[in-house]
């Protein structure tokens, strides 16, 4: 079994080696929002061998969610997300530890999820539930890898300490509409994930991209 193991993870293991590959089993990643955003992360992090996922969202499965939220079928309408996509993500990898909270964390305390969380993924879609997000990670020194689409852009930011200088520069985007659009800046979240656990990402920042006129912004976050 472990051999078998170690051959599902093996191309992995070659960019990253055995012992960085561990560290991905043995870590704990939040992600808040399991619409466009929250599918692309939760399934390239289970693929890549995250041993512990949290999944948080209080919503239901809708008919315009399909368009981008892969994790769903027509015949989940009005089933939890966070049921579904960890009946999924299972599916993908039945190893994979996998805590689902239907909740909103605009009303209720979640601080107690984060205990054991190694980095946090904001995968939301709306301003107010961000600002709760980062106001309780920064009080418990937890990194945040941020993502946000609309239309043609998309913006991704890690930040461990400097929330404040993230302010200044963070474009207040909503929703994600297109599907290439969502599922590049997840990718983008998941490899930062990646990155930042077997400790390659260190410096924060933040990047805009607008995707219409192939045109990227990026600031230091210090």
């Amino acid at each position: 079994m472990h051999t078998q193991k170690n051959n599902r993870f093996r191309r992995n293991i070659e960019l990253i080696g055995k012992d960085k590959q561990e560290i991905l089993k043995n870590n704990k990643v939040a992600i808040f929002g399991l619409g466009g955003l929250g599918n692309f992360v939760s399934l390239e992090l289970t693929l890549c061998g995250i041993g512990s996922l949290v999944l948080i969202d209080k919503d239901k499965i809708e008919l315009t969610n399909l368009n981008r939220q892969f994790l769903y079928s027509d015949l989940d309408i009005n089933k939890s997300k966070v049921e579904v996509a960890k009946e999924r993500l299972k599916c993908v990898w039945r190893d994979i530890n996998i805590e689902t909270y239907k909740l909103d964390i605009r009303r209720e305390d979640f601080s107690d999820i984060l205990k054991d969380v190694d980095i946090v993924v904001d995968c939301l879609d709306n301003w107010e539930s961000r600002n709760i997000l980062f106001k309780t990670a920064e009080k418990i020194g937890l990194p945040v890898i941020h993502g946000a689409v609309e239309g043609w852009e998309g913006q991704v930011a890690f930040i461990k300490k400097n929330f404040q200088y993230f302010e200044k520069y963070v474009k207040k985007m909503r929703q994600g509409v297109i599907a290439p659009i969502v599922g590049i800046i997840g990718s983008y979240q998941a490899t930062l994930v990646v990155q930042y656990l077997i400790g390659v990402l260190k410096n924060e920042f933040y990047l805009y991209f607008d995707f219409k006129n192939h045109r990227v912004e990026r600031a230091i976050l210090s």
